[in-house]
């Protein structure tokens, strides 16, 4: 588990929550605290959270809302909500909303270590299922580019990636898979004894940075699915010449300037 967002308005049980989940048999690698609902939907709303504990009562923006809010959002954490007696319908209705599990106060530990562990498995599992697919739209992908089939569901899947915009394909011989988690961008090795990433045209100054000491080729921006065929003949060209050349950059728009003007 990476993040763990706390939601408490009560610093003392909200500091109680905090020690015993590090205490947890589950590895976490941040704990973040809110005071209210308000705070807390600024977190989900900037940051990848896995597993949100949140009370039901607070000032500002109750559980209530707040679960019932981040519901639209593009990640939403598994959400345990903590609940006193008097509160437990409403505990009933956000397990209805979308909430996993609820902690009757006052909170024992065992509870916590069993709904931390529960999770941890959950997204463990999830995580297995989103790589498996991965590394069958990536060989998808690798048929497309190659010019051997075209997929319909490989290309609704290359639009959400993109999410409309703009993209463009770097070639290089480096590997850098650290690289990807960071940056959202796609990379596939082997093709043709190549390695490409897959990004939006904005981040192309990064891939600059990140291989400025190595031979790359950069394909123009393209729009569409269809031409991520031409894009990555583009960007093989173009690492091609950076490497006779001995330039360790070289965009294929300029390739084409040159071989125009010869």
């Amino acid at each position: 588990m990476k993040k763990l967002l706390i939601v408490e308005d009560e610093k003392m049980i909200r500091q109680g929550i905090k020690s015993i989940a590090m205490r947890a048999p589950v590895p976490i690698e941040q704990i973040i605290e809110c005071k209210n609902g308000v705070e807390a939907l600024e977190v989900v709303k900037n940051e990848v959270i896995d597993v949100m504990i949140t009370d039901i009562r607070m000032p500002g923006k109750d559980g209530i809302t707040l679960v019932k809010e981040i519901q639209v959002l593009p990640h939403v954490p598994k959400t345990v909500v903590i609940s006193g007696y008097d509160d437990f319908n409403y505990a009933v209705e956000l397990l209805r909303s979308g909430a996993k599990d609820y902690l009757l106060k006052p909170i024992e530990r065992e509870k916590i270590f069993d709904v931390l562990t529960k999770l941890e498995k959950e997204l463990c599992e999830e995580k297995e299922e989103a790589e498996k697919r991965n590394l069958i739209w990536q060989q998808q992908l690798r048929y497309c580019m190659l010019g051997e089939t075209s997929l319909d569901s490989c290309k609704v899947t290359f639009e959400e990636f993109l999410q409309k915009e703009r993209y463009l394909l770097c070639c290089t011989n480096i590997w850098r898979e650290d690289w990807l988690e960071e940056t959202n961008i796609l990379g596939l090795t082997k093709m043709q004894h190549q390695n490409i990433y897959i990004m939006r045209g904005s981040q192309k100054q990064l891939a600059q940075k990140v291989f400025c000491e190595d031979y790359i080729g950069f394909s123009e921006e393209h729009t569409k699915f269809e031409e991520l065929k031409i894009a990555f003949k583009e960007a093989l060209f173009a690492r091609k010449q950076s490497f006779y050349q001995e330039s360790h950059q070289i965009d294929y728009k300029d390739c084409r300037s040159n071989l125009m003007k010869n």
